[in-house]
């Protein structure tokens, strides 16, 4: 298996001005098929918090939707959106 290939997923925080999370295979976290190669060649997917609107945890350096309410359902919502626009 070549490196590189899988759906890479970022998501910076311009709050932070930082790199939140980083995923080399974000496609099983987005609920995509990560089987064959539909979504292998060369997607990155990229989640730029312009708004601020993800929670972060108090080091700023990784998400905290356990610290909001219905934070689940934040995430949830997220990323089902995320992985609906990567389908289309």
């Amino acid at each position: 298996k070549e490196l590189g290939k899988e759906g890479s997923l970022y998501i910076y925080s311009r709050e932070s001005g930082r790199l939140i999370k980083c995923m080399p295979d974000g496609r099983g976290y987005l609920g995509l098929d990560n089987t064959g190669s539909m979504y292998c060649q060369g997607l990155t997917i990229i989640i730029d918090d312009i708004g601020g609107h993800l929670p972060l945890n108090p080091t700023k350096q990784a998400i905290a939707f356990a610290e909001q309410t219905n934070g689940a359902k934040h995430e949830e919502n997220l990323i089902t959106l995320v992985g609906i626009l990567v389908k289309t």
